[in-house]
C-alpha cells in the first residue's frame, strides 16, 4: 500500500467518524433517565470527541496537500 493509498483511507476513515459523531443527537441523553449533571458531562465529552476528530481529519487532510 503507497502512502497516498494509506492517506486516503485514514482521510476517509476520519471522515466517517466525524459524520457519525455530528448526527448523533445529544438532546436525546435527557430521555435516559439520568442526572442533569452526567447529561452535562455526556454532552461535554462528547464536544470534546468532535473537536479531536475534527483535528485529527485537519491534520490528515493537510498531510494529503503536501
Amino acid at each position: 500500500m503507497t502512502n497516498e493509498e494509506l492517506n486516503e483511507l485514514a482521510s476517509n476513515k476520519i471522515g466517517s467518524k466525524l459524520q457519525l459523531l455530528l448526527r448523533e443527537d445529544t438532546h436525546d441523553y435527557s430521555n435516559w433517565g439520568i442526572s442533569a449533571e452526567t447529561v452535562k458531562d455526556m454532552i461535554e465529552s462528547h464536544r470534546r470527541e468532535v473537536k479531536v476528530w475534527s483535528y485529527i481529519f485537519q491534520l490528515i487532510e493537510k498531510d494529503n496537500k503536501l
